[in-house]
């Protein structure tokens, strides 16, 4: 692993410092790529899509308690184009707890390696947008089992205003 330790200067990160519920923020990074191996390790609460180049590749939930938090490793090399990627990754953040959710901080972190070296690391410098098509706050529940709905309008052609994230 070239030395590092597992998400080295890597940091949870947000859109914002204010969170609120049932939010969708959108984060995404160019990554160059010329061979090798490539592994994307990532964590999210609450649920997250990852996508490579406009593809969705991986997605997953975490009901996890805080202090036990787990992440995912994605091999990226298959995915990859030689040159530049564009890696995209959704973040659904609840903000409220259910029978399959404990109440955690919203947040993003994730670390990319090329052959064992750290490319990417989320930071401050990653850019991230309130996703324009889905309803921020709509907080619509299902059952308290099953938590929230969603409200999606895909007629919505406006664009994410993405600027810089915030360290959480």
């Amino acid at each position: 692993m070239g030395g590092l330790l597992m998400f080295d200067n890597a940091k949870w990160i947000w859109k914002s410092k204010e969170v609120g519920k049932d939010e969708y923020v959108l984060f995404y990074f160019d990554l160059v790529y010329t061979g090798g191996e490539a592994l994307m390790r990532l964590s999210a609460d609450s649920d997250y899509n990852l996508l490579v180049n406009g593809k969705m590749v991986s997605f997953g939930q975490y009901h996890e308690y805080q202090e036990t938090a787990v992440y995912d490793e994605i091999d990226l090399k298959e995915l990859l184009n030689s040159g530049n990627n564009r890696i995209e990754i959704l973040v659904w953040y609840y903000g409220e707890s259910n029978s399959s959710y404990s109440l955690g901080k919203a947040g993003l972190l994730f670390e990319v390696l090329l052959d064992g070296v750290q490319v990417a690391k989320s930071d401050e410098n990653v850019l991230s947008a309130y996703e324009p098509h889905y309803q921020k706050g709509y907080c619509k529940k299902i059952t308290y089992q099953l938590g929230y709905s969603y409200f999606y309008d895909a007629r919505k052609d406006s664009l994410p205003d993405f600027s810089k994230s915030v360290v959480v």
